[in-house]
């Protein structure tokens, strides 16, 4: 999570990020901390990429990373 200043306040932004390339797969932008934010990066790096079995997400231990609805398989 990256918090952006901006003239009209803070912007908020998850990113899903390769680290076999270090390409960004996915990322989401908001003005407000949902935990949709953290899923909509993942949707958006999943159907941008979909990748094999076995594939590894690794996040930090944030309240949007832990929550129930992004650990739902």
């Amino acid at each position: 999570m990256t918090y952006l200043a901006t003239r009209e306040g803070w912007l908020y932004l998850a990113t899903v990020i390769s680290l076999q390339t270090r390409q960004v797969l996915g990322y989401s932008l908001s003005d407000r901390m949902p935990d949709e934010l953290v899923q909509q990066a993942l949707l958006n790096a999943w159907s941008g990429s979909p990748s094999a079995p076995g594939m590894l997400f690794h996040s930090d231990q944030g309240s949007q990373h832990t929550s129930a609805d992004l650990r739902r398989p």
